[in-house]
């Protein structure tokens, strides 16, 4: 299973942004969000920024792959949380 994780831009050089990701620094591609800023938040896999995240939500994607990671179940989150509509029933 592949999992995409938050990296942090660092620098950015035309299509390609330098990010802390995984507490390494590597170059991603970012011609699918771009453009972007040092300081934001980019959910990269395999050397490609798929799409740009708030640190609030980083935080939460954090949190629950650190649960999954120690075997652990994490809490479902409240609806309405993760951007879904909540019912009117």
């Amino acid at each position: 299973m592949c999992l995409t994780r938050p990296a942090e831009v660092l620098e950015v050089d035309g299509a390609t942004a330098w990010v802390e990701w995984q507490g390494k620094t590597v170059a991603v591609d970012v011609s699918l969000v771009w453009p972007v800023a040092p300081g934001e938040l980019l959910l990269v896999h395999a050397g490609l920024a798929l799409e740009k995240i708030a640190r609030d939500d980083a935080a939460d994607l954090a949190a629950l792959l650190a649960a999954w990671e120690a075997g652990g179940a994490p809490a479902a989150p409240e609806p309405g949380a993760t951007g879904e509509r909540k019912s009117d029933a």
